[in-house]
């Protein structure tokens, strides 16, 4: 069994060895989302499905963004206490994590299935598609203890660092669902049953197969911990109001993510017309760029929080300006290549001349410093990490509202509304992003050394 351990001192070889295998995993997710869509455009004459899909996906985002921050704090947690390898408080941490995941997912499942047909008429889809999103949604909120768990699983698996196990628990759910699914969607059409519900019904079921695998693997393994649950909450949080600080961090942080997008979303909606398709067009392709990417620095929570459980801190700050650097490198590369070919792509996409010329004029000004904001990341998730609920909330205001929100606000109401200053707005934001990231991650570390080293000589005095 080979594992890598985040508390190394070798962290360029933890991390580059973790990231290679990441991001062809993200690549198996990304593919992994359109399973369902891809078999039931095949095998049934459903109509309108991506956006289905689509409408469906923000919902659920919505939903769980308002109660998914006292999981993250249990993630934390236990990484920590992995960290400096106290198995009884890993064990703890994450057996009553479990148990938080059965709790939070049946308020979401309840409140999605009370609210998922009105928020899906919020998107202004048409009736057609608020009706399949419905569909799609009450079957998958029945499952949805069963999908989170899975969720909270993968998180976890990641602690070990054991990548053969990380590789086959993915691998093992891809494959059973892109196999079972049009074998239940013939079952649905034979029985004249729901062809969309049989296709979620699909994909949970291999999660479930994947969950039964990486279970039973964890606990008959010596990783220093076992997945079950546990209902000792208040043994686990000895200090209720710093958890508390941090679940609500968390919780802001998630529900800022989806409400600054609608915002702007909302926001373009009243700039000249064309800028928000043309926009849009940019975001369907750097949104995949983003996702490889972000599988890759989603690294930097475990590395980081084991770490600070170990109080390395100044591995920590190496480690994240490291996949900075990573990200920067390998990112101009791309965006030099993206720049040249994204004309053509872009003429694909819209049919509009109009609209596809301002996508490339607006592509060309930002993708560059759009890496930037990708790089922004690692230091929030180090943050992150950290269990630093106050850099949490700072990263989250200043990321989302002052760098992004604000500068196109003052672009409607005092500046054209057209795509160059859009693009303008965008490119300070994505700089801005970075700077006042990188600002506070390096004033975090500064503290935090410093109160390391002040509390050494303290020790030293007592033992004397």
């Amino acid at each position: 069994m080979s594992q890598l351990d985040f508390t190394s001192p070798n962290y360029k070889k933890v991390l580059l060895t973790m990231s290679v295998p990441m991001i062809l995993l993200a690549a198996l997710d990304y593919v992994a989302i359109y399973v369902d869509m891809f078999w039931l455009m095949t095998l049934t004459d459903l109509t309108q499905l991506p956006a289905t899909f689509k409408i469906a996906g923000s919902v659920v985002a919505v939903i769980e963004s308002v109660f998914i921050g006292c999981l993250s704090v249990f993630y934390i947690y236990a990484n920590q206490a992995y960290g400096r390898k106290d198995n009884s408080a890993t064990n703890l941490f994450i057996q009553v994590g479990f148990t938080s995941v059965c709790v939070i997912a049946i308020l979401v499942a309840v409140s999605g299935d009370f609210l998922a047909h009105k928020l899906s008429m919020m998107f202004g889809a048409s009736p057609l598609i608020v009706d399949q999103a419905s569909s799609y949604l009450s079957f998958y909120f029945y499952g949805y203890v069963l999908g989170l768990t899975y969720t909270y699983s993968a998180l976890l698996v990641k602690m070990t660092g054991d990548l053969s196990l990380i590789i086959k628990f993915r691998v093992l759910a891809f494959i059973v669902n892109i196999l079972c699914t049009p074998g239940f969607i013939f079952l649905a059409l034979h029985f004249d049953y729901g062809v969309i519900e049989c296709a979620i019904f699909s994909t949970l079921f291999s999660r479930l197969i994947a969950m039964i695998y990486i279970w039973r693997q964890v606990n008959t393994r010596d990783y220093g911990f076992k997945f079950g649950f546990s209902l000792r909450f208040r043994q686990a949080v000895s200090d209720l109001r710093a958890f508390l600080k941090l679940s609500m961090s968390e919780t802001i942080s998630g529900v800022s993510l989806t409400l600054s997008m609608l915002l702007i979303v909302f926001i373009l909606s009243y700039f000249d017309n064309g800028v928000l398709e043309a926009v849009t067009i940019t975001n369907y392709v750097t949104g995949l760029i983003f996702a490889l990417f972000m599988s890759v620095i989603g690294i930097v929570v475990p590395f980081s929080a084991q770490n600070a459980g170990a109080g390395n801190y100044d591995l920590i700050e190496k480690g994240v300006h490291w996949m900075v650097r990573w990200v920067l490198l390998i990112g101009v590369a791309i965006a030099a290549v993206y720049w040249f070919i994204f004309p053509y792509l872009a003429q694909s996409i819209s049919s509009s001349e109009a609209v596809w010329e301002m996508s490339i004029l607006y592509n060309q000004i930002t993708i560059f410093p759009w890496f930037l904001m990708v790089a922004s990341f690692p230091y929030i998730l180090g943050i992150v990490g950290l269990g630093d609920s106050k850099g949490i909330t700072f990263t989250t205001v200043w990321s989302m509202y002052l760098c992004n929100v604000l500068p196109l606000l003052v672009v409607m109401f005092f500046v054209e509304q057209n795509i160059m200053y859009v693009a303008i707005s965008d490119v300070f934001a994505h700089v801005m992003t970075f700077v006042g990231c990188y600002g506070y991650f390096i004033y975090r570390m500064r503290k935090l050394v410093a109160a390391e080293q002040t509390t050494q000589p303290e020790l030293a005095s007592a033992a004397a």
